[in-house]
């Protein structure tokens, strides 16, 4: 694979939205914006995550990382996590990720730290740190650290890697591939699984959506066995033209389709973000921007429940969870929320 195309795919794999075909879905919702006026200014929010009591926007290009509102009224609370090179700042965050209560994983270039949010006081402080750079993805079941491989030519033969921290190693975890991977070799299997991955509050059952495919698995978190796999219905070419080198990046962008771009949940329900559109659809002056989504809503037994099409173009977006409304940030509202009232 050479370097032209895996800086294609990096970037991509970052973000990116809405394919009409729902006839499976048996409910779909039409949902209206309503703008939240915040008291900061986004610059390129990434992504927006419910903790127990406060709502966290990251920020990739603000003075700071992290913009926190309250999950109760939405109020600001400040923002936190400097970017500079100096102690308890960072260059780089590119993950925020819930674990439990006011308790959250974020991912730098060579760091996973865990954080928590002390409300009363509104204050930050570090739980642990864990310096390693070999897992993308990153989430927390018990005790332990799991993602993806951060590199594609990680040799691998499951989904994903459990990290053990006292050798600075991972080992396998979860089931195999997509069947449909089988033809492949470990590193382009990998690459053609990019994912996007929730755990149910419970920590009892954890999902991930596919980036290359209109696929949604659900896994045990015990010992990561398949629980269920849900194919999406769509007529998209299969995604070959991300490995043939041979092809302009126009040609791979026309041939390619983006499909889940996050995926959010609670203890009722898995929400994915889908796009179903090729890439020169989605990115056509190859930049990111918001994109035009459905989400689509599942149970935890993988039931379809219902598609909800969006008024507004977004980037990113969390679910109350009480499952009563979505809020999302848009690059093209740089001071206010979006909430859709469920």
């Amino acid at each position: 694979m050479n370097s032209h195309k895996m800086l294609f795919f990096l970037l991509f794999l970052l973000c990116s939205c809405a394919n009409n075909n729902n006839s499976t879905f048996p409910v779909r919702q039409d949902l209206n914006h309503e703008l939240i006026s915040t008291d900061v200014q986004f610059h390129e929010p990434d992504q927006i995550v419910f903790l127990q009591d406060a709502v966290f926007v990251l920020d990739r290009k603000s003075e700071y990382f992290f913009h926190v509102f309250s999950a109760l009224d939405l109020s600001y609370y400040g923002s936190y996590i400097r970017k500079g090179h100096g102690p308890e700042e960072e260059t780089s965050i590119f993950q925020i990720r819930p674990i439990e209560k006011n308790q959250f994983i974020y991912v730098t270039d060579n760091y996973v730290k865990i954080m928590d949010f002390d409300v009363a006081n509104k204050s930050l402080k570090q739980v642990e740190s864990f310096k390693t750079n070999k897992l993308f993805e990153v989430f927390k079941l018990d005790q332990n650290l799991f993602g993806i491989p951060r590199s594609f030519y990680e040799k691998n033969n499951k989904e994903f890697l459990e990290y053990k921290s006292s050798l600075d190693s991972c080992i396998a975890f979860g089931p195999n591939f997509l069947s449909r991977l089988k033809r492949y070799n470990n590193s382009e299997q990998i690459y053609l699984s990019s994912k996007k991955i929730t755990v149910r509050p419970d920590h009892q059952l954890f999902a991930a959506v596919y980036g290359w495919f209109p696929v949604l698995r659900i896994y045990h978190s015990k010992n990561g066995d398949l629980k269920r796999e849900i194919h999406f219905k769509t007529n998209q070419p299969f995604p070959d033209a991300l490995l043939d080198e041979k092809l302009t990046i126009e040609q791979t962008r026309e041939r390619t389709w983006k499909n889940y771009l996050d995926i959010q949940s609670t203890e009722n329900f898995i929400y994915g973000m889908f796009a179903g559109k090729s890439l020169a659809e989605l990115y056509p002056a190859e930049v990111l921007d918001d994109f035009p989504v459905e989400i689509h809503v599942w149970d935890w037994e993988g039931n379809l429940v219902k598609c909800i099409q969006l008024d507004h173009n977004i980037f990113s977006f969390t679910v109350s969870p009480d499952d009563k409304y979505l809020l999302a940030i848009s690059w093209n509202q740089e001071e206010h929320l979006l909430r859709f009232e469920l």
